[in-house]
């Protein structure tokens, strides 16, 4: 048997086909090299109430559409990686201090320094300053308009003379 194999849609097509045909499961996964809490798993994703016209009675029925549609949200559902690894810590404190302190997030690492806080992952001001990307989230629309132009001015630095 082989390990950690995702069902395709034409595993799902045969699932269906052999069923029709009265296979049981425990063939249906011999047949499919996979375990047999597979297939169990696949005909409880795509199972639906099916009406029978004769005796007017609903009775459980398996659809590849509905299983490949349900296995394809559950893949967009995941969403990308993390990308700053595992460290869950660092991720939660990047999300607080946005949303408490309304600041980008390269401002979240200043803070972080000035906290004296240390965590699993070191991530620079670049990785972190390239958007709000860090957990995969779509950046908010920046607004337009005058008021979207109003900036900080820094203070202006002092020069040494001679130098």
């Amino acid at each position: 048997m082989r390990r950690f194999k995702h069902l395709t849609w034409t595993d799902r097509l045969r699932i269906e086909k052999w069923l029709n045909e009265g296979m049981k499961p425990k063939d249906i996964a011999s047949k499919l090299r996979v375990h047999i809490s597979t297939v169990y798993n696949e005909l409880h994703r795509g199972e639906y109430q099916r009406l029978v016209g004769d005796t007017w009675e609903f009775v459980s029925a398996y659809s590849p559409d509905i299983a490949e549609q349900k296995y394809q949200a559950h893949l967009r559902d995941k969403g990308p990686a993390l990308k700053i690894g595992k460290d869950h810590e660092l991720a939660n404190y990047i999300e607080t201090t946005i949303l408490n302190k309304e600041c980008s997030p390269a401002a979240v690492f200043g803070y972080a320094q000035q906290e004296g806080k240390q965590f699993k992952t070191s991530v620079s001001v670049q990785t972190g300053g390239a958007g709000s990307a860090l957990h995969g989230h779509p950046q908010e629309r920046r607004r337009s308009g005058p008021e979207s132009h109003s900036r900080r001015i820094a203070p202006a630095r002092e020069t040494q003379a001679g130098i």
